[in-house]
């Protein structure tokens, strides 16, 4: 409603004003004949009245159902949930004047009274006394000045090339278009200096990517003893580094330096990163303004969402691993996988480096689209995942980043609302774990029968990606495909053999793994025939996720051992029992 009172009264009123010594211009016919639609409802029943007309003459079909329906996002808040529409007004008169609202000649007539107006406004009006920043201002033509920045590149403080068309438009030409006083540009040029001083670095700003600098400091001057910057990207001067220990050091640094009686909160933090295009040119790429207690708030929620995680595999944990940065995450998802478990490639980063900090302090807005890019990335590589979880497969260095892209998965579902108390009991993530008991026990047939000889695919992994396609389909195949498996891990069970990871144990604590897990998925009061981004991610975790840790302590005990049937019946029956309540549903 406010962007509709400002076409139809506030932008008119001005015009009229502004053009009062031209009152001939066809505009104030356009002004005259529209007043009424000053009534929003007014112009609702013309357009409605005029589409059905369209539709009654078949003419532009499209259009006017365009004007009369809108189809809605089933993803959207209802209330939010709307789109804008255009609409050119005209009149019968312009048009019989030559001065249709869509002709040359319109635009033309009133660029020409306008430019005819503003030059007699500039030369009644006296000149600027004041610069942009409030201090006594006096004409100077001289460039703004030059700073070295670290890591060899020149910025300058403001530039406005006068070959840019776009400024005479208003009659201000580069100096002209946003006027800083002498003094003042000598106060930014300091300010800018102190604060990418190079015994400053990793406290006022860091280094990230080739180009690009981080600024992150508060607006008064404290002397800090930690920096923001370890917070988004973490650091090696404080030994091992964690995000929620580099934040803690931030914000006790900042509190001790703040002057005693003084307003937290007053002390705003800026942050932003400048990237150099070319040897010339350097631009800000990325501005943010917080506050300390935004800035914990933020902390504590990407701390938390980041352990949105059952317990996962360790072969992939390292020292530097534990943790999530915020500027880790744009490398993490420009990091596409084959199914080798080796890089696509590194050229193409369709993130900027700076992604991070977007998601840091975003509310949720872009999870849903980082989740589906960090799956396309992670999913060709699920299966060797799970060879390197069962110690088939070496892991090398460079894949110590899978435990990093764990934590950006556990947060990206937080930021969905879907939190791992309660995934872990449904469907997407159940039936992840279905695949990998299935790989175990196979494993263990392996181990036992064909001494050591693992074919290059298991049963599990064979069905992971018709799974994530097809789950319920698949699900009833993969019940066909365990029978002879869990045949063999019923005898063996009760073999007492006790060598290494030949353990006849191991076949009742798999057998009572596989037999719950499809009760559970059996019971569940909706089995998808397709899976969302979010459930995909979900059975991407369970594919990988330990087992639940009461399962382990009981692992060994013989009272826990499997019988051959349950109530529910053998175990791929229970399969076909969920396929067949979910076509009832």
């Amino acid at each position: 409603l406010r962007k509709y009172k400002n076409c139809f009264q506030k932008v008119p009123e001005k015009l009229k004003e502004f053009l009062k010594e031209y009152p001939d211009n066809p505009i104030f016919i356009l002004f005259r004949q529209t007043e009424v639609f000053q009534n929003p409802e007014v112009l609702r029943q013309k357009l409605e009245k005029c589409a059905f007309r369209m539709l009654e003459e078949k003419k532009d079909i499209p259009t006017a159902i365009q004007m009369l329906f809108y189809f809605g996002d089933a993803d959207k808040d209802p209330k939010e949930d709307f789109k804008n529409l255009s609409v050119i007004l005209d009149s019968t008169e312009l048009v019989k004047v030559g001065y249709s609202t869509i002709s040359a000649a319109f635009t033309n007539r009133l660029n020409e009274d306008l430019l005819k107006a503003d030059e007699k406004n500039k030369s009644s009006r006296q000149e600027d006394t004041v610069d942009a920043f409030g201090t006594g201002f006096a004409a100077v033509e001289e460039p703004m000045p030059e700073i070295k920045l670290p890591k060899g590149f020149i910025a300058s403080l403001r530039t406005m090339f006068k070959e840019h068309k776009c400024q005479y438009r208003y009659g201000r030409i580069e100096n002209a278009t946003y006027p800083i006083a002498p003094a003042t540009r000598l106060q930014l040029k300091s300010a800018l200096e102190w604060v990418s001083a190079e015994e400053r670095k990793n406290i006022t700003w860091s280094k990230l990517d080739t180009g690009e600098i981080l600024f992150a400091y508060p607006e008064s001057k404290p002397s800090l003893s930690a920096g923001l910057a370890a917070v988004f990207q973490g650091s090696t001067g404080f030994g091992q580094s964690s995000f929620e220990g580099a934040a803690k050091r931030f914000l006790s640094s900042l509190r001790e330096g703040k002057d005693p009686g003084t307003d937290s909160r007053a002390n705003r933090i800026q942050i932003f990163i400048l990237r150099k295009l070319d040897k010339g040119r350097t631009k800000i790429v990325y501005t943010y303004n917080t506050t300390p207690e935004e800035l914990e708030q933020r902390g504590e929620i990407w701390w938390t969402a980041c352990h949105n995680l059952p317990e996962l595999p360790r072969i992939f944990e390292s020292e530097n691993s534990r943790d999530l940065f915020p500027l880790e995450a744009a490398n993490l998802l420009n990091s596409a996988w084959k199914q080798d478990g080796t890089l696509a490639s590194k050229k193409f980063k369709p993130f900027s480096g700076y992604h991070g900090l977007e998601l840091f302090f975003d509310d949720g807005s872009m999870a849903r689209n980082d989740l589906s890019a960090l799956l396309r990335n992670l999913e060709p590589v699920a299966v060797k995942l799970g060879r390197y979880a069962y110690h088939l497969d070496k892991v090398s260095k460079t894949q110590e980043i899978f435990q990093k892209s764990f934590l950006l998965l556990g947060l990206l579902l937080d930021r969905l609302g879907s939190r791992k108390e309660q995934y872990m009991q449904e469907f997407p993530y159940l039936y992840g774990q279905l695949l990998k008991v299935s790989d175990e026990m196979h494993i263990l047939y392996c181990r036992v029968e064909r001494d050591g000889d693992f074919p290059p695919q298991l049963v599990g992994g064979s069905f992971y990606n018709a799974a994530a396609e097809l789950p319920l389909q698949t699900l009833t195949q993969l019940g066909q495909r365990m029978i002879p498996y869990i045949s063999w891990a019923k005898a063996y069970q009760y073999k007492n053999r006790s060598d290494k990871e030949k353990e006849s144990w191991r076949a009742g604590w798999y057998l009572r793994l596989y037999e719950r897990l499809a009760s559970q998925i059996a019971e569940q009061t909706e089995l998808k025939t397709k899976f969302i981004e979010a459930e995909r991610a979900q059975m991407f975790i369970g594919y990988l996720a330990q087992f639940p840790q009461s399962d382990k302590q009981n692992s060994g005990s013989n009272e826990n051992k499997i019988t051959e049937e349950t109530d529910g019946g053998t175990n791929h029956e229970v399969c076909d029992q969920a396929r067949d309540r979910s076509a009832g549903h």
